[in-house]
């Protein structure tokens, strides 16, 4: 199921998908292809999830969060949170 955000349509995944899109992203990130884990959380305000909790690893902590919040308004328009 797809829902309309503006003139994008996000599609709609659920918790562990949006864990497993989101690692990929910032794995890609330079200094955080080490991180061991993502755990996201649903939230009020749009885009009703966000990543916290991140599990290091042996990745670079203030590289992997300055990473997040470049990736996560592009996710946040690509991505809804799948209710139930």
């Amino acid at each position: 199921m797809d829902v309309s955000m503006g003139e994008t349509k996000r599609q709609m995944k659920t918790i562990a998908e949006l864990e497993k899109i989101v690692l990929a992203a910032v794995r890609k990130v330079p200094h955080c292809e080490g991180i061991a884990a993502v755990r996201v959380n649903a939230r009020p305000q749009e885009p009703g999830w966000w990543p916290d909790n991140v599990r290091l690893g042996d990745a670079h902590a203030a590289d992997c969060q300055r990473g997040i919040n470049e990736i996560m308004p592009k996710l946040g328009r690509l991505y809804g949170l799948k209710k139930g």
